[in-house]
């Protein structure tokens, strides 16, 4: 059985992580400074671009619905 899943911003630190067919939240993303670029979903798979205080930004890719951080690419 294929799961499907929606990430949403909520604009105050973290992302919400929901099962597309139940409606209901199933996990939390914090990421690593302020959310750049909406939040893109593949599959299982999660990326988007944060920047940090000092201005670097970094794409990160997280797996769903665990919310754990699979990769980091300089953006």
């Amino acid at each position: 059985m294929t799961n499907f899943y929606t990430v949403h911003d909520t604009g105050q630190g973290y992302v919400k992580v929901v099962d597309a067919e139940k409606g209901v939240q199933i996990g939390v993303i914090s990421p690593r400074g302020t959310i750049v670029t909406p939040p893109v979903v593949n599959g299982n798979q999660c990326s988007f671009v944060v920047e940090s205080p000092s201005g670097e930004r970094s794409g990160t890719v997280y797996q769903l619905p665990s919310g754990q951080l699979i990769n980091q690419f300089r953006a």
